[in-house]
C-alpha cells in the first residue's frame, strides 16, 4: 500500500537553521495565511488530504518543490500478507 507523507515538520526545523533562529508554527500561519491547526496536522501526518492552495503556499514559504513537501512511499505489508495461502492437496 502506498502512503503520502508530509515533510512540513522537517522543513520547518531546516527553516529555522537557515534562518538560526526558532520558527514557530504560528509564525508560519501568519506569514502563509493557513490555519495554525492545518500546519500542525501537516506537521504531525495527522490529514487525509492537502488543498492545492496550502500546499502552493507551503512551498512558495519554503523555497522548494512539491516534492520537498510531500512524499511517498511504500508501506511494508506483514509476510503473511504478501505470501499466498497454502492449499492442502489431498
Amino acid at each position: 500500500m502506498t502512503k503520502v507523507t508530509s515533510r512540513a515538520r522537517q522543513l520547518r526545523l531546516d527553516y529555522q537553521a537557515k534562518l538560526g533562529r526558532n520558527v514557530t508554527i504560528e509564525e508560519v500561519a501568519a506569514a502563509t495565511g493557513i490555519a495554525r491547526p492545518t500546519i500542525s496536522r501537516l506537521e504531525l501526518n495527522q490529514t487525509e488530504r492537502i488543498d492545492f492552495e496550502t500546499i502552493k503556499k507551503l512551498c512558495r514559504f519554503y523555497g522548494v518543490e512539491v516534492g520537498a513537501l510531500l512524499t511517498i512511499e511504500e508501506e511494508e505489508q506483514p509476510i503473511n500478507k504478501r505470501m499466498p495461502a497454502l492449499v492442502a492437496v489431498y
